[in-house]
Parts: structure tokens; C-alpha cells; sequence
């Protein structure tokens, strides 16, 4: 199959680490793979069997210039990125577009509508009050264009339930081969300390760890958090974290370490993973850190962490943005080291149901699927 996908870039985020595997993993298995993103913000290895395309081949740099220029340019990208689309589609006639986010949802949806198959892969629960018009427009027009919707949990798509042509599950893929007992057990007794990873975006909850753990530092006085992230532009949210940490007189035991391509072997060294997001979609950091045996604490939040996480037995869910229950969850995990091998080594065996090749072969029924539906229709 041929197979187009887009994106707006691979920076640092889950959702570009997906699609970067995705397309990987398409083209090992023979499939021609062309994918359209930012070159300049790109964090994730591609193979050399994807075709890739940079969009400012075809969008000009909003960045300089005069306010009206910039305003100028931004408008009329919309209109060069649908002609460049436009001409790539008719040139290529891939058997499959997939639209990963929301960039050129709206370009998409009318150049493929009723000529060629669209999918639009969703990264985040539709069960949230997104702030943002483009969010709320794609999930109320341009997505009923496309002939699959994917969501990342079963939560979504009962929640949809009818709204859509056709809902596939698409869980996220394991990013790293987990660990075996063996070496767990062998570096278990030199890990400690917890580990938070994340954009720097209030939709974290970093504040809420930060207090959680300002609660248990006097009992834990050997215990620090390391917080692992890219610092966004245009974002004071760093500035609010440090200033509390700073409150709390804390500056030598929560440390903020930057974005990591190493994150394998950043987990391997932390012996606590906490998830304190308002929402995710399907958090690929959670089955990550679960995938290295951490024993992770959890806000249950509405979709992601109760399916990845048996409460008790290979992670610990606590009330959603509670602190104290936070709090509490982190305490009871930090006073066992039984109880965080416990977790670890079942975390370790249970995880393996998310791995690459198992998902990989999901995408690569849908598409499958879609084109036979297609040439059924063509006949």
C-alpha cells in the first residue's frame, strides 16, 4: 500500500513518537510511506525508506517579518498548503491520507472527500473541554469528512459511540522493549527517587506533584523528582514551577532535566513514575515507565491510565486531582520497597500486551480494510 500521512512536526511529544513508529514500522513491512512535516523541529529518527517532505517547501516562515506579514503569511499558508496537498494527492494517488493532530484537517477534508480514503488520528480524549476553536471545529465538522476516525482508548470510542463513518482503537505502541526480571532485579535495589516527564504546559499538573511532594519531603529526606520536558516557548509555566519549588525551599531535590531522547535509561534510574496530567489520550510515557518497571502513581484521569494500569497489582490509581490523595499514593508506594518491586516486576510482564509489532499490525489491518471497502465501492 501507499500510505501518506501528515503531521505539523516531530518535536518532542507522544504523539509525533507514535507516528515516527508507525510510518518505521509500515515501511520495514513493505509499504510505501511518504510523510509531510516541519523539518526544523524534528526530534524523532525517520528511516531512509520513508519519503519525507518538509512543509517549508510550501509554507512560508511566520516567524520574521513585520506583524502584517507575519499575519499575511499565515493566512495565505492556508491557502498554499491546500494547493500543495492538492497536487501532491492527485500526483501520488496514495491508497490512504492519514491526518495525525489538526494540521490541514480542513485542506484534507475537502481534497480527499469521496475521491481518496482519509483517516484522522486522534491524540487525545474527545471527552474534554478543549479551549482551543480549531479542536472544537475539527471535532464538529472536518472530522465527519473522514472515513475513519481513530481514538486511543475504548473509553472514547463508547463515548462517541455513532458520531463518525467508522471508530478504530488504536492504542499507542510501546516505544521501548521492556526490561527483563533479570536486570530489573539486578538495579533495583540502586534506583530511588520519582520521575515526571511532560511539556512544560499547565495541563501537567506539575504544581500538583510539586505540592505532593513538598507534603512528604521532611519524611522522605533522601527522595528527590526529577521532571523531564521541554521548556515551551512563549510559556511562563516554568517560571510558576520553579518559583514553588523555590517556595517551598526545595531547589535541591526537584530538578527539571530538559527534554531526553535517552528516556529508557532516565527511567531505569528513578524507582516512582507519577502521571499528574487534568487529561491525556493514551499517555505513551505511562506504558514507558512501566515498560522499565517503575511503579507508577496515577491521577485517574478520564482516559488512558485504567487502560494501561490494574490498579494494585502492576501500578496505583488515585482520585483525580486530589493532592492529598496524590500525596497519600506516593507515600504508601515510597515506604515499601516491596511494594515498588511488586509492582515493577508485574508492571514488566503485563506491558508486553502494547508492543510495536502487535499495534503495528492494527494500523495495518485498518488500512487494509479501508482500501478494500474502497475498491468494493469503485466496482
Amino acid at each position: 500500500m501507499k500510505l501518506l500521512f501528515v503531521i505539523g512536526s516531530l518535536q518532542g511529544g507522544g504523539a509525533e513518537h507514535v507516528l515516527s513508529t508507525v510510518c518505521n514500522k509500515l515501511s520495514e513491512r513493505g509499504h510505501e510511506i511518504i510523510l509531510v512535516h516541519d523539518f526544523r523541529w524534528q526530534v524523532y529518527y525517520i528511516s531512509d525508506k520513508v519519503r519525507q517532505i518538509d512543509v517549508n517547501t510550501f509554507e512560508k516562515d511566520t516567524s520574521i517579518g513585520s506583524s502584517i506579514q507575519k499575519l499575511f503569511n499565515k493566512v495565505m499558508n492556508r491557502f498554499r498548503s491546500y494547493s500543495f496537498f492538492k497536487k501532491l494527492i492527485k500526483e501520488e494517488k496514495p491508497d490512504v491520507v492519514t491526518c495525525f493532530l489538526q494540521n490541514w484537517a480542513w485542506q484534507l477534508a475537502l481534497i480527499c472527500n469521496g475521491r481518496v480514503p482519509l483517516v484522522y488520528s486522534e491524540r487525545n480524549t474527545f471527552d474534554w473541554n478543549y479551549k482551543s476553536f480549531m479542536d472544537k471545529l475539527c471535532k464538529r465538522v472536518w472530522y465527519h469528512f473522514g472515513d475513519v476516525v481513530t481514538t486511543m482508548t475504548y473509553y472514547d470510542r463508547a463515548y462517541l459511540r455513532n458520531t463518525y463513518k467508522k471508530i478504530y482503537v488504536m492504542h499507542n505502541p510501546l516505544s521501548y522493549e521492556p526490561i527483563s526480571i533479570e536486570e530489573f532485579n539486578a538495579d533495583f535495589s540502586r534506583r530511588k527517587n520519582i520521575l515526571a516527564c511532560g511539556r512544560l504546559v499547565p495541563d501537567k499538573g506539575f504544581s500538583k506533584l510539586i505540592e505532593a511532594f513538598a507534603a512528604l519531603a521532611n519524611q522522605f529526606p533522601d527522595w528527590s523528582v526529577d521532571i523531564a520536558g521541554q521548556d515551551m516557548q512563549n510559556s511562563n509555566y516554568s517560571k510558576v514551577l520553579k518559583d514553588m519549588v523555590k517556595k517551598h525551599g526545595l531547589e535541591e531535590r526537584v530538578h527539571f532535566i530538559g527534554f531526553r531522547k535517552d528516556m529508557d535509561n532516565v527511567m531505569k534510574q528513578h524507582s516512582i513514575y507519577c502521571l499528574c496530567s487534568q487529561h491525556e489520550g493514551f499517555p505513551n510515557v505511562l506504558s514507558e515507565a512501566l515498560s522499565m518497571g517503575m511503579a507508577v502513581v496515577s491521577f485517574d484521569i478520564v482516559t488512558g491510565p485504567r487502560e494501561i494500569i490494574i490498579d494494585g497489582l502492576d501500578g496505583i490509581i488515585v482520585e483525580n486531582q486530589d493532592v492529598v490523595a496524590l500525596t497519600n499514593g506516593l507515600r504508601k508506594v515510597m515506604l515499601s520497597e516491596e511494594l515498588r518491586k511488586y509492582l515493577g516486576e508485574n508492571a514488566i510482564r503485563n506491558i508486553k500486551r502494547f508492543c510495536p509489532d502487535r499495534i503495528i499490525t492494527n494500523w495495518e489491518n485498518m488500512f487494509q480494510s479501508i482500501v478494500r471497502n474502497t475498491n468494493k465501492r469503485g466496482k
